[in-house]
């Protein structure tokens, strides 16, 4: 266990530079402030503020979700790391806990991006930002009760729904926690597939941001809830018991069968090469 935490920190050391990271994150900036500039400027106009669940609200646009989802793809584009930079390492640890730490570095650096995103949406948002959790907040509400007709096109679903099913603490923790599995679900298909061939894992993690805004257009046939992207707005899960919608609990379930196709696969991938080796 110890040899994989040191190899775990050998790999932050090494890619959480500011060459990899400034790229990511002048990106990340420049949309997320495109998207937020008619959410501030509303807030001027009518002096109000947003409570921080507005996280939540944000994450219903598939167009502002599949731009973050491409940060990530960049942030794990290097995976798998190549095995000749450490190869010394590789001999020590053997090559099993080699890739076990790899899994490990996803989900630790899965929730390292979430945490970036979501405090730059609220620095973003600054002043109009307060934080209480008790309330949708009085410009949202308006909203959603399409009370308010807002001169720029806002990014995000603010439906009536939000408020009448969903406090403002549960929509946020239920966002927080399917950004980070689905952000951990894409670090896995890159690691997984790039060894199977170059590039692929890059491929297929782009090829489901694409299937996810092209989904996006069947929003209430089951056609939609083929793409794992689409289950992290909260108005694509169950929110009341005869809405239709997948639970929190069905989709996880969703997610942790596709963790074990991939770590199947990895596994598999793993014994092969000791078999070779042998």
């Amino acid at each position: 266990m110890m040899s994989i935490m040191r190899a775990l920190s050998l790999h932050i050391r090494q890619q959480w530079t500011w060459k990899r990271l400034l790229p990511i994150g002048l990106y990340l900036l420049m949309y997320s402030l495109i998207v937020l500039l008619p959410y501030r400027r509303l807030a001027a106009q009518y002096q109000e503020s947003y409570p921080l669940s507005i996280v939540a609200i944000l994450m219903g646009s598939y167009w502002y979700v599949a731009i973050v989802m491409i940060g990530a793809i960049l942030f794990f584009s290097v995976l798998p790391f190549r095995n000749s930079f450490q190869f010394w390492l590789v001999i020590k640890l053997g090559y099993a806990r080699w890739m076990i730490s790899q899994v490990v570095y996803v989900i630790v650096s899965s929730l390292a991006f979430v945490c970036f995103n979501v405090m730059l949406i609220w620095l973003l948002l600054l002043p109009h930002l307060n934080i209480r959790l008790y309330t949708w907040g009085k410009l949202l509400n308006a909203l959603g009760q399409a009370r308010i007709r807002p001169n720029e096109m806002l990014q995000g679903a603010i439906q009536e729904v939000a408020m009448q099913y969903y406090t403002p603490s549960s929509a946020l923790i239920q966002t927080l926690l399917l950004f980070w599995l689905l952000v951990i679900l894409l670090g896995l298909i890159i690691l997984v597939f790039n060894q199977l061939g170059p590039n692929l894992g890059l491929m297929l993690a782009c090829g489901l941001v694409v299937e996810s805004i092209f989904f996006s257009l069947a929003a209430g046939h089951w056609i939609f809830f083929l793409s794992p992207l689409n289950w992290l707005s909260i108005y694509q899960i169950k929110y009341e018991p005869h809405s239709g919608l997948p639970s929190l609990e069905n989709v996880c379930l969703r997610l942790a069968f596709l963790y074990a196709i991939l770590l199947g696969i990895l596994s598999f991938r793993v014994k092969a090469r000791k078999v070779r080796v042998k």
